[in-house]
């Protein structure tokens, strides 16, 4: 997996120089790397989309708040990460 810098360089790639970059020592195959990172950060918030409050008894966006009958409110940035991440195959 991809540390924050090196997914920080990555997305300059082609704006800095190869030397001082954090992922040259694995430049090959950082592509690879770096949709294996992305799946596992995917995966990791869709399992938080919704976590339980047990006084109130029911399931919450941790971002809106929006309870789970509700979804999500519009403007709610988990739920459009998570639309953009299933895309429209």
């Amino acid at each position: 997996m991809l540390t924050r810098r090196q997914l920080e360089d990555l997305s300059k790639c082609g704006y800095i120089h190869c030397a001082n970059c954090s992922c040259a020592p694995i430049c090959e195959g950082v592509e690879m790397k770096s949709a294996q990172t992305a799946l596992v950060l995917a995966d990791m918030l869709k399992r938080l989309e919704r976590v339980y409050d047990s006084q109130f008894n029911e399931y919450f966006c941790p971002i809106c708040k929006a309870g789970e009958e509700v979804g999500h409110f519009e403007d709610c940035e988990l739920a459009a990460i998570l639309k953009g991440l299933e895309g429209s195959e």
